[in-house]
């Protein structure tokens, strides 16, 4: 089975739930789903994640 990811999942993840610096292991696991291709998003997910190249935070 194949998950496509909102930019919802992202932002309240990291917002609400799963702070990057605070539940590492969280976003490492993603990482490795996401390498086996089991989640997925698409290319308007990424760019309304890094809409501000000059000023990225930490989840772009």
């Amino acid at each position: 089975m194949i998950y496509l990811l909102d930019a919802n999942f992202f932002i309240q993840s990291h917002r609400d739930n799963y702070p990057l610096d605070v539940v590492v292991s969280f976003w490492g696991k993603f990482k490795e789903i996401s390498e086996k291709g089991i989640v997925l998003s698409i290319d308007k997910i990424y760019n309304e994640l890094n809409s501000d190249p000059k000023n990225p935070d930490a989840l772009s």
